[in-house]
């Protein structure tokens, strides 16, 4: 038997999630944006906090630190992403390097992503970053997580990746969050 309840969750693309939130938030004309890949990174640096507040207030971080431009925590009109990826590294001695089962005060830590004042994802565990604990690590050295969801940044929306940890200090070095995913970028010629 033909269940047609199941079969409008079984095809969901990162592309249909997006019209469809778009539609849910009266933003019909999302769907005849420019579809792309997305991906965004904030910086901090690693100074003893217990909480890092990522794309919050980034635009007073300038490139190479951030590169959400002057929008920081807010996509542009007609942009989106679905978060597919999330990864983290640490910028010291002048490189990037993944996160490392030594990184005691990171690794404990765990993400929580804010958009619009209402969690999207609550508390995941930064330990499942390391290849070891990593559902689809193929190597010792990936640490990029893929979410089992499709969650979805609309346009214009305030967004922060909020990462809660016991404290670590690092001289000279800063955390970086990547976030990467399909997403849309504004086109005036399909919207005119």
């Amino acid at each position: 038997m033909y269940n047609n309840k199941m079969s409008r969750f079984q095809n969901v693309t990162a592309q249909s999630k997006i019209i469809n939130v778009g539609n849910n938030l009266g933003l019909g004309g999302l769907k005849n944006q420019q579809g792309t890949t997305v991906i965004k990174y904030d910086t901090l640096p690693i100074d003893g906090r217990t909480q890092y507040n990522f794309f919050q207030e980034s635009n007073n971080r300038p490139f190479p630190l951030s590169n959400t431009g002057t929008d920081g925590g807010k996509l542009g009109v007609g942009e989106s992403l679905t978060i597919q990826r999330i990864s983290f590294a640490i910028y010291a001695d002048r490189a990037f390097r993944p996160l490392a089962g030594t990184d005691t005060g990171i690794i404990d830590g765990e993400l929580t992503i804010v958009v619009a004042n209402s969690n999207i994802l609550l508390r995941l565990p930064i330990l499942q970053f390391l290849p070891e604990y990593n559902k689809d690590a193929e190597n010792n050295l990936n640490t990029s997580y893929e979410l089992d969801t499709l969650l979805i940044i609309p346009p214009q929306l305030d967004f922060t990746f909020q990462l809660r940890v016991s404290g670590a200090i690092i001289e000279d070095a800063a955390l970086r969050l990547t976030v990467e995913g399909v997403g849309s970028i504004f086109s005036p010629r399909t919207t005119l």
